[in-house]
């Protein structure tokens, strides 16, 4: 199944045909202004009538990016719940243009996979100590850093995933701050690199 579906931006008028849409979820309408957006809505949501397809109401929402007031977006005279935020392919998108909510949301779950892992891989006595670090690679780091290749961070950002980076392989390795270890040290017996180098790469 396929449509042609007329968009009209600021200045110009675009032809796109969207095909393959017995089925989509986790789509993105995205425009400069209010009457721009309620305008793709209109012809969205007609193109969608058109070939029997219906738009969940409940879980379409918008959000406004750096304007005075919330817009007031409609379907079918039902008016759009207006978020703050909301999840993206995976990624938290917010209006107040910050990362930060992002950021909190990885580090939240990175902490969550790495406390789920202690009993059975940081605690486990059976690894050993290159084994924990791979698996802190692939499940912990990897949750983190979801989606980094697109954040421009701020220095304060940066430390802040640094922090949470460097508290686990010193938990990994029984390393407390106490024992006066420099986080190069620490890098080094466990064989990876610091998150200022991992966000470069």
């Amino acid at each position: 199944m396929e449509f042609t579906w007329r968009l009209r931006a600021t200045s110009k008028i675009q032809m796109k045909c969207l095909r393959d849409f017995l089925f989509a979820d986790d789509d993105a309408v995205t425009a400069h202004s209010a009457e721009d957006l309620q305008q793709l809505m209109d012809s969205f949501s007609k193109a969608c009538q058109d070939f029997g397809l219906t738009i969940s109401l409940k879980k379409t929402q918008v959000m406004g990016q750096d304007v005075d007031s919330p817009p007031c977006i409609t379907i079918s005279a039902q008016e759009l719940e207006v978020v703050h935020d909301f999840v993206y392919l995976g990624s938290t998108i917010s209006d107040t243009l910050s990362l930060d909510t992002e950021l909190n949301k990885r580090i939240g779950k990175a902490a969550t996979t790495f406390s789920r892992l202690t009993k059975r891989v940081w605690l486990n006595k059976k690894l050993t100590e290159h084994t924990k670090i791979q698996v802190y690679r692939a499940c912990v780091l990897s949750t983190l850093l979801y989606c980094s290749e697109s954040w421009t961070l701020y220095a304060r950002q940066e430390r802040k995933l640094n922090t949470f980076h460097m508290c686990c392989p010193r938990r990994i390795l029984s390393i407390t701050w106490q024992d006066k270890v420099p986080n190069s040290a620490v890098l080094e017996r466990a064989g990876i690199s610091s998150m200022y180098t991992l966000l470069k790469q």
